[in-house]
């Protein structure tokens, strides 16, 4: 009986030993499994901020295109004051940055005067150039357009650039429009 009952305990040993190694391997599996899927997440979020990295460049790239088309009046120079000598000619510079961006950097002519009419209407030069109509933009965008007109050698279609890539017509109308509001005096320049 000692001998049966010894053979059944080492079945019992043998066969929870074999279990053991079976919930083992299971487990292993497991772990891969579960280590593959975190692997192939990884992979799929590197592709996705891979395919970001992509547009981001693209969207670069058609940044540059433009500001390249646009050379013709703009030119990069990160601030005027190193060039200018006197110190009033040193704060107007400062000030006006307030209100035209680096962005914007022009000749220095055309500068100044889209300059002079944004502090003289403390308008921002994004509003000028923008679509937006209402008076108190209007008269500083028609004053720029009057005073680039008169003041520059510059045609009325690369005024119209100047001014966010405006027809020469509409330039032509608020050189028309403001001289008009001179003579009437409604405007004093």
């Amino acid at each position: 009986m000692e001998q049966v009952s010894n053979s059944q305990s080492n079945l019992r040993m043998e066969y929870h030993r074999q279990r053991k190694e079976r919930q083992q391997r299971i487990n292993s599996r497991s772990v891969v499994q579960v280590e593959a899927k975190k692997l192939e997440e990884q992979r799929q979020r590197i592709k996705e901020e891979q395919e970001n990295k992509k547009q981001e460049e693209i969207e670069l790239q058609k940044l540059r295109e433009r500001i390249t088309r646009q050379r013709d009046y703009i030119y990069v120079a990160s601030d005027h004051t190193d060039v200018i000598k006197s110190e009033e000619d040193k704060r107007f510079w400062r000030l006006s940055s307030t209100y035209m961006p680096s962005i914007y950097v022009m000749p220095e002519n055309i500068r100044r005067i889209c300059a002079e009419v944004c502090i003289k209407h403390n308008v921002k030069w994004i509003d000028i150039i923008s679509d937006r109509r209402f008076k108190p933009i209007m008269l500083p965008r028609f004053e720029v357009m009057y005073r680039l007109r008169t003041e520059t050698t510059y045609s009325l279609p690369r005024i119209g650039k100047i001014l966010g890539g405006r027809d020469h017509t509409t330039i032509l109308h608020g050189f028309e429009r403001f001289k008009y509001m001179i003579e009437n005096q409604e405007v004093i320049l």
